[in-house]
């Protein structure tokens, strides 16, 4: 009798190194780990990035993020256009495992039952974490961030409790972001959470924008939950002004820095609402024929000198320059006519 033994899908396979599980299935994005198991299907063979990318439909920066990522994570080695695994790979220790070990099991249940809510209602209490000196972030490698998460269990919820956010994993871009945030900016972890929520809420949420929001409020001290609550109203606030202003004036693009400043001091400094930057708008165009910030700013400034923050306010002020410039004209026009007048008087007197 004779014996076969299917192994189906299995009858072709290829080996993947343990610590790509052990020690970088956490840090890698999906796009790392596309291009690592497509290089090891398809070893031996002359790959390019036009290849990589087209086969996984990835773009080349996505590929090129992916390499640096194995290099750095010291699985490759990238010598001109070889690569060959690093030698010191097989000495690496799975060290992982330990990872999840280190954050508190009131931090591991807090994550398991808030991971769908608002963490406007999650405060984390964690340990300091030790210093790192600043300036390194941006040059963190994967094995110095797996390290760092391995240290800190406050880092290991972040990476965890971001992910959850955004749900899929981190790339390497985010993760070194989210370590600056936490180590050299000094932000807390819920804090960080609540601005990836916010960011999220105004389908902002990529990394440089909520890079702006943390360093802006580290220069404000604004550090604690409650103080970071606050911020975000105004934000929302801020947000919403600049919605109206746009369906106000007609415009579909964003607003420019310099635009910016000026309706963020109409709303705060000068305290104008809507309907009286409506009222600046639509004068500014019935007298220079454009929107003109400027122009607008210089009308809203005027009123805010002489106590006007009502339209019947500023709708009387115009009526009151109306009449001014009225009275004015008349004057002019009488003393024109009576200079006339005695001009022509006096060239037909008789002599």
């Amino acid at each position: 009798m004779n014996y076969n033994i299917n192994l189906g899908a299995w009858k072709s396979v290829f080996a993947v190194p343990t610590n790509v599980v052990d020690e970088y299935i956490l840090l890698a994005g999906s796009a790392s780990l596309k291009v690592l198991l497509y290089m090891l299907r398809h070893s031996g063979e002359d790959l390019s990035c036009d290849n990589i990318k087209s086969a996984l439909k990835l773009s080349s920066d996505d590929v090129s993020d992916a390499m640096l990522f194995w290099e750095q994570a010291g699985l490759i080695k990238i010598d001109g256009g070889d690569i060959t695994p690093a030698q010191d790979t097989a000495a690496k220790s799975a060290s992982s495992a330990s990872k999840k070990a280190e954050v508190t099991q009131a931090v591991i249940e807090n994550n398991d039952n808030n991971s769908s809510k608002s963490s406007s209602s999650t405060h984390i209490v964690m340990s300091k974490v030790k210093e790192i000196k600043p300036g390194k972030s941006n040059r963190l490698s994967a094995g110095e961030i797996a390290s760092r998460i391995n240290d800190s269990a406050e880092v290991a919820y972040l990476f965890q409790s971001a992910e959850q956010r955004f749900k899929r994993p981190l790339n390497h871009t985010e993760q070194r972001s989210l370590i600056s945030m936490h180590d050299y900016v000094g932000l807390t972890v819920d804090v960080i959470l609540m601005i990836i929520e916010y960011c999220q809420s105004i389908d902002r949420c990529n990394v440089r924008y909520i890079e702006t929001i943390a360093a802006d409020w580290a220069d404000r001290g604004i550090t604690t939950h409650a103080q970071a609550e606050e911020a975000i109203v105004e934000l929302k606030e801020r947000s919403s002004y600049e919605k109206q202003i746009k369906h106000k004036f007609g415009i579909e693009r964003a607003l420019i820095p310099r635009e910016k400043e000026f309706a963020f001091r109409w709303m705060g400094e000068l305290g104008m609402s809507i309907d009286m930057v409506d009222i600046a708008y639509q004068r500014a165009v019935e007298n220079t024929g454009k929107c003109s910030f400027a122009y607008i700013n210089t009308i809203i400034e005027s009123w805010g000198k002489k106590g006007i923050t009502t339209p019947n306010q500023a709708m009387e002020e115009k009526e009151s320059f109306k009449k001014k410039t009225k009275k004015k004209e008349k004057k002019k026009d009488t003393s024109y006519n009576l200079d006339d007048f005695d001009r022509i008087a006096l060239q037909n007197t008789p002599k």
